[in-house]
């Protein structure tokens, strides 16, 4: 991905040296009709050394519209600012048609590894979902983002985090998904709601989209080097082996009249 006029990684311009991370590792969708590919990024890198990359970490954890013809970039909209979670998109996008205010709109939809489905029109990345930035808990030391992007009035297809509240283990606290790591709170075991890898697909029939994905508590933190995937006292991110399950559901997409 070029610099282009939106700086090489992030708002700061900030460049880190051995892993930058931002790859794309599952399949895009094209509009031949628009002359457009669409694409998900994966996390920045190191993976959890956010104190090596302040600013928002562009293109990673984006869905990204680029010119078939030439490769240049038409829009980009990213869905994870600051990634220190390993929150990388692993859904393909899916395109499709919809109305909107009464209007026909050429679609693409994409679901964040925590369960949120985000629909933009595909031409010019206009989200057709409100979008709010929500505040969320801050690590100084890993310039976490202040915010992060919400679909407005929409859930998950995953449970809440308070849904783990009677299920942590003994000498544990609970954390939720944009809790950051920290070595002052190493008992933390956090919500790991995951959709990915598994295709995602839209019924224009029922005007369902379908996915799936698992749940479980994780117990990841950031070691003394930034470079090491790590959680404090050794290790490389330990889900609890019987805190888990999956989930499959369906989200209704109607548009607006």
């Amino acid at each position: 991905m070029p610099a282009g006029d939106h700086g090489p990684i992030g708002r700061t311009g900030a460049r880190y040296g051995r892993w930058n991370g931002r790859s794309r590792a599952i399949a895009g969708a094209a509009d031949p009709a628009l002359g457009l590919v669409y694409f998900v990024t994966g996390n920045p890198g190191p993976a959890t050394g956010g104190k090596l990359r302040p600013g928002d970490n562009l293109y990673s954890a984006s869905l990204i519209a680029l010119q078939m013809n030439t490769g240049q970039l038409r829009w980009y909209r990213q869905l994870v600012h600051h990634d220190i979670w390993e929150s990388d998109l692993s859904v393909s996008p899916v395109l499709f048609d919809t109305k909107t205010g009464g209007r026909a709109r050429k679609a693409v939809a994409v679901m964040r590894g925590d369960g949120y489905l985000f629909v933009y029109d595909r031409s010019t990345g206009e989200p057709l979902t409100p979008i709010e930035e929500r505040s969320v808990p801050q690590n100084p030391l890993l310039f976490t983002a202040p915010t992060q992007p919400f679909p407005r009035g929409a859930e998950s297809i995953l449970p809440p985090c308070d849904s783990w509240k009677n299920k942590v283990p003994a000498g544990f606290l609970l954390g939720c998904i944009y809790d950051p790591p920290s070595h002052d709170v190493p008992n933390r075991l956090a919500q790991y709601a995951s959709v990915r890898i598994a295709p995602m697909s839209f019924s224009p029939k029922t005007g369902y989209f379908y996915a799936q994905g698992t749940d479980s508590l994780m117990q990841l933190g950031t070691a003394d080097d930034p470079y090491v995937f790590d959680i404090t006292g050794g290790g490389c991110g330990h889900e609890i082996q019987g805190y888990g399950g999956g989930w499959s559901d369906e989200w209704d997409f109607g548009g607006w009249n």
